[in-house]
């Protein structure tokens, strides 16, 4: 088991991946001609505290002290003019670092999810990369006003070639004139109020675990991109232009102050967009949203109200699932599709399904307690798994012409369900079993006795469990 090394002062390089995974190496001492330290060269050796970067060495390679959880202490060679990418990541002690002032070019997550606080940018440095300090929380940043790539204004420091915002510090001004916010931007920023001016194009994952509480954004903007606003947990309000087009997959994911929002009339689909918003009560939302994706406002457990467009057509996968405080939606005439586990789990007190779905996914209404009343669609073609299950409240249904076929899985432990009425246009009724324990169910079947028995796939097995009336014509 490899502790510690002292290197001769005839090594004048180190390889790459060297000590790559030596997790029991805790000191090495470098001799003073070494000039180059590979790709991975100590990646992953997560018991080195400290190590002196002799001034002899030109360059340090991509990924050199990743990982490295008990670096404590270092100091970068003066000679180096590049840091690598990912040189330091998440070396998660690092407190006190001070970037040479030879250095041009600092590489894609150089130091990201370390605990450095402060950067010093020279008038030499031309290239900062993306998310070269993700995970940092800055608080001052030492700016060369000699520097020709990039200036440090309204606590925010910006790339003048495109004019992208690369860091912003506690109470930061975007400028008028910046045009890209950089990934992570604003991680960990603390503001009452950003205001995005028209000259930005696009955001990024600007917002992610920003400390910000309300952000308005300009009438011009179209697309707001994946997680732009996740985990931004002071979020109380944000202005959303109607110009907007699009919003990605978790834009405001684990937004948990955020409790209204009004989304834009010009947007077409809601993605999984506002999965784990404990605190969302109230959304209003245009009327050309044609799509609720998969999981779009899962977890949103305070959710009360919600306006859905008038040419929606599909609901998707878990939806609403776990919205416990969602006691009523209005589904319009246009809806085609509820996928499976929609409104698992939801507080909803009775639903209406429009004639114009024929399709309700299995688990759809799953263990929606408080759930007495459900008017079903009469061109549904199938109910299948789990639809209702646990829906303990219910007590009556009705199964239309629409419908060919479907499981009593679907009522499985419906306790207080007294009738199902079901039409003499069904096909095929299986896993009977499933609702055979039901005490007090009457099921009502519009066709003959003869019919029940053709069309019931376990009938002589549970015929004694149930009471069944014939030529129901109600």
């Amino acid at each position: 088991m490899l502790n510690g090394i002292e290197l001769p002062n005839s090594v004048t390089k180190i390889g790459n991946s060297a000590f790559y995974y030596c997790n029991s190496l805790k000191t090495i001492t470098l001799s003073n001609s070494l000039t180059e330290i590979g790709a991975h060269a100590f990646d992953h050796c997560t018991l080195l505290k400290q190590i002196n970067l002799t001034d002899s060495i030109t360059s340090i390679g991509s990924y050199a002290f990743s990982n490295c959880e008990s670096l404590e202490a270092v100091t970068l060679p003066k000679n180096i003019t590049t840091i690598n990418d990912h040189v330091f990541y998440n070396c998660n002690k690092i407190i006190n670092l001070i970037i040479p002032d030879n250095v041009t070019s600092i590489g894609a997550c150089a130091f990201s999810y370390s605990k450095i606080n402060t950067i010093n940018i020279s008038d030499k440095v031309e290239v900062i990369a993306d998310n070269a300090f993700a995970g940092c929380d800055i608080k001052n940043i030492i700016f060369d006003a000699n520097n020709q790539y990039f200036t440090f204004i309204s606590n925010t420091l910006i790339r003048l070639s495109d004019m992208t915002l690369i860091k912003a510090l506690d109470n930061a001004e975007i400028i008028s004139g910046v045009k890209i916010l950089g990934n992570n931007s604003f991680e960990y920023v603390y503001a009452d109020t950003i205001v995005v001016p028209d000259s930005v194009e696009k955001i990024n994952q600007a917002f992610s675990d920003a400390n910000i509480k309300n952000i308005i954004l300009p009438d011009n903007y179209e697309k707001i991109d994946i997680c732009a606003f996740s985990g931004n947990e002071l979020l109380e309000s944000v202005t959303l232009g109607d110009s907007i087009e699009e919003i990605g997959s978790g834009a405001f994911s684990n937004c948990i102050s955020l409790k209204t929002i009004k989304l834009p009339d010009n947007l077409v689909k809601i993605d999984s967009i506002f999965e784990g918003c404990t605190n969302l009560e109230t959304v209003t939302m245009g009327n050309l949203v044609t799509i609720i994706d998969d999981y779009s406002f899962e977890d949103c457990k305070s959710l009360k109200s919600i306006t859905l467009s008038n040419t929606l057509e599909t609901i998707g996968d878990s939806a609403f699932m776990g919205c416990k405080s969602l006691q009523e939606i209005n589904l319009p005439s246009s809806l085609k599709k509820i996928d499976y586990g929609a409104f698992y789990e939801t507080g909803l007190k009775s639903i209406i399904i429009p004639d114009s779905v024929t399709y309700l996914g299995d688990d759809a209404f799953y263990k929606c307690e408080n759930l007495t009343s459900v008017a079903l669609s009469k061109n549904i073609e199938s109910i299948g798994v789990g639809t209702f299950y646990s829906c303990i409240s219910l007590k009556e249904i009705e199964i239309f012409d629409g419908t060919k076929a479907f499981s009593c899985e679907a009522f499985e432990n419906c306790k207080k369900l007294e009738k199902i009425i079901v039409s003499k246009s069904i096909t095929k009724i299986s896993y009977l079993d499933s609702i055979a324990d039901i005490n007090n169910l009457t099921i009502y079947f519009r066709g003959s006795s003869t019919e029940w028995e053709n069309i019931v796939t376990d009938w002589n097995d549970y015929k004694d469990n149930f009471i069944i009336i014939y030529d129901y014509n109600e």
